[in-house]
């Protein structure tokens, strides 16, 4: 696959954009991606080696018509784009790796026949994943639970970039320590219970936070007069912190789920309750089947009983060392190469 141009489409998150990027790395050619404006991609891409485009997208879900039209419209406009620098491009594959981006690239790649593959992270499939199935060559799957949604579809496992792999031998735990992530994006309620413990326990348990960027003046400045906090917006390094972390307390999105089951950490996942089709209580499950995670519901927590969890987690080090063991059953390490493997094979 030296000289071929392999074309990976979708993002806004880093759930979708991540294991784009983890496969652009192991693919031993060109790569060019296809985003989203306003999306993740927008800061990460330019800092990488990858041509890239950013397209408008957004989702069908307005409940008036006048929104389902400009989704409609700005849906032709980007395909049209897309159609134009993929026939200038001529790319031997287009994945698609979920998010609105992902559709108008396809459809264009579909249209001009160029063979178009799927990597569908999350346990519960997304809607442009869905949709782009239907003309695609093969769909990969990073959970056993997400098979039957599709037709012939094959299990890759999640890819993680080789630099998060990297970082995860460079660190480890010297103190009873807890990271506290709400992913790519932030969650305020993940905030919040990283806050309430830092006031309660801080004197005793180094706490890291990512809070996502929109929250990190708010909680910077909440956090000032406490001791053993290390606050930080978000990380392209945080494989760093996995593997100072003796504890995680975190979303569930399908990149993060995989993240700690690759640095062995035993977590405590909150699932974001809105999210499409309840995806992220589903991964969280799959890791709780395993016994490597506790499941919270969001609409059930209770502060005083993770306080209480916590404390075991600080005095029990085998339970630490057991449930990561248990965790680290859900990464497959070669991924990356899995799908790369089905794109040739297919």
């Amino acid at each position: 696959m030296k000289d071929r141009l392999l074309v990976v489409a979708g993002g806004k998150t880093g759930g979708h954009l991540f294991p784009g990027i983890a496969v652009a790395e192991e693919f031993k050619g060109r790569v060019f991606f296809i985003g989203v404006k306003g999306g993740l991609e927008e800061s990460i891409l330019p800092k990488m080696p990858f041509g890239y485009l950013l397209v408008k997208a957004r989702g069908f879900e307005g409940t008036y018509l006048e929104d389902r039209l400009k989704a409609l419209l700005l849906l032709i406009f980007s395909t049209l784009r897309c159609y134009f620098v993929l026939k200038g491009l001529k790319p031997r594959y287009v994945l698609g790796v979920g998010g609105y981006s992902s559709v108008p690239a396809c459809l264009a790649a579909f249209i001009l026949k160029i063979p178009v593959f799927i990597h569908e992270q999350n346990s519960i499939p997304g809607k442009a994943n869905l949709f782009i199935s239907r003309f695609s060559r093969a769909v990969c799957v990073s959970f056993h639970d997400t098979l039957p949604f599709f037709r012939d579809a094959i299990l890759t496992g999640n890819p993680l970039r080789k630099s998060f792999l990297e970082d995860l031998g460079k660190e480890k735990e010297e103190h009873f320590s807890v990271l506290f992530l709400g992913g790519s994006q932030g969650a305020r309620f993940i905030n919040a219970i990283s806050l309430s413990f830092s006031e309660r326990f801080g004197g005793f348990v180094k706490i890291y936070h990512q809070t996502g960027k929109r929250f990190y003046g708010e909680f910077k400045a909440k956090y000032s007069s406490l001791p053993n906090v290390e606050v930080f917006p978000f990380s392209q390094r945080i494989g760093l912190y996995y593997k100072r972390a003796s504890l995680v307390v975190s979303r569930a999105g399908a990149s993060t789920v995989f993240e700690i089951a690759a640095s062995k950490r035993p977590s405590i996942l909150i699932p974001f309750p809105y999210a499409a089709s309840n995806h992220q209580f589903y991964n969280a499950k799959a890791l709780e089947r395993l016994g490597g995670a506790f499941l919270e519901k969001e609409d059930e927590f209770s502060f005083e009983r993770f306080c209480n969890l916590v404390m075991i987690f600080r005095k029990d080090t085998s339970l630490r060392r057991r449930m990561g063991e248990m965790a680290s059953r859900l990464f497959i390490r070669d991924a990356a190469s899995r799908i790369l493997e089905v794109m040739e094979n297919a």
